[in-house]
């Protein structure tokens, strides 16, 4: 027989109405702590299990945030330290996390939507389109009844992301401190290029520009105009060739940290040094810092992304019309060693 309120409630002779208040996590139930814990320890003995659609009828919530991705593998970014954030965050509110995706080539009907815009089983949505995104996409969240906070998209409200160009701007200025004059910004990602790029690709340049141009440094933007993000050998070439230019730059600004191997390689077919003959900042993944991150970096606050959201979506379950302000993180340094005083005149 499957164990009930009540029958916890006798086992712990109280009234069947604190048993609900404990197992329902009641911040103002007037309840001991050794009371409360002699009550979960029953609940667990008896093998009691919450009735979730009891919970919905009687709270008009699930208890759920639904993530909703891109079926495309680059248009969503979802690194494990986000994902942490993210479940770290809805736990301690007692929720769970739901991930769905949204057809990328629109729908002919409201059957090839995921269930979740079709049927009530979530309170809101994290929407983690971040570049290229469809138009279809933008309808459908627009159009929803659920509350949406877009991740790691930039936004004047409902949005979590990096300022990046204030980190674009720190990571130049702390080269142009080490006495670094000749500063390459690049970016090896071809599809960067196009339209509908991610914000962080103009951002970045934009803080890298605007700290060379105060210290009255002249910008030189290395990211190729050609395809070279396919093949590794393409990319050494490359930078090979700005490393053997007359005034070759003392110091590299990378967009992101795919860019870090080649250019090391480069650096030691041609017998350079790092740092001492050349420094290298870059912007990586906090979860990267787990998988072998070989260079100094700028680093996304992935976990801190993740909470933020979950944060920020539960204001907007409070009031489902508010404007609420973007939250706008900031990158934290990690020194590897890679970025030293320029000894070159």
């Amino acid at each position: 027989m499957a164990a009930t309120l009540k029958s916890i409630a006798a086992q712990a002779g109280v009234d069947v109405s604190v048993v609900s208040r404990v197992l329902n996590n009641k911040p103002k139930a007037r309840v001991s702590d050794a009371r409360r814990r002699q009550i979960k320890e029953i609940a667990q003995k008896l093998g009691y299990v919450p009735n979730g659609s009891a919970q919905v009828i009687r709270t008009g919530r699930f208890g759920c945030a639904a993530l909703v991705q891109s079926g495309h593998q680059f248009r969503s970014y979802t690194p494990s330290n986000l994902l942490n954030g993210l479940h770290e965050e809805l736990e301690a509110k007692d929720m769970h996390l739901l991930i769905t995706r949204l057809p990328e080539d629109g729908y002919n009907d409201e059957s090839e939507l995921p269930k979740v815009f079709r049927t009530l089983m979530a309170d809101g949505m994290i929407v983690n389109y971040n570049h290229h995104i469809p138009k279809n996409v933008l309808s459908l969240v627009k159009e929803s009844s659920m509350p949406a906070v877009w991740l790691n998209t930039k936004r004047d409200t409902k949005a979590v992301y990096a300022d990046c160009v204030k980190g674009g701007f720190e990571a130049t200025s702390r080269l142009i401190e080490l006495k670094h004059t000749r500063i390459a910004f690049i970016d090896i990602y071809f599809n960067d290029l196009q339209a509908g790029a991610h914000y962080s690709v103009l951002d970045r340049y934009i803080g890298y520009k605007h700290a060379m141009e105060s210290a009255g440094l002249e910008p030189f933007n290395a990211t190729p105009k050609h395809n070279i993000q396919e093949r590794m050998s393409d990319q050494i070439e490359y930078f090979k060739a700005i490393l053997t230019r007359p005034q070759r730059p003392t110091a590299f600004l990378l967009y992101w940290a795919n860019a870090a191997a080649p250019l090391l390689t480069a650096a030691r077919e041609l017998g350079l040094s790092i740092p001492s003959d050349l420094s290298i900042i870059t912007f990586a993944s906090e979860s990267a810092t787990d998988q072998g991150l070989c260079v100094s970096a700028y680093i996304e606050p992935e976990n801190e992304m993740g909470r933020s959201a979950v944060h920020l979506l539960n204001r907007l379950l409070e009031d489902k019309a508010a404007e609420i302000p973007s939250r706008v993180l900031d990158f934290y340094y990690q020194d590897l060693g890679t970025a030293a005083r320029c000894e070159r005149i």
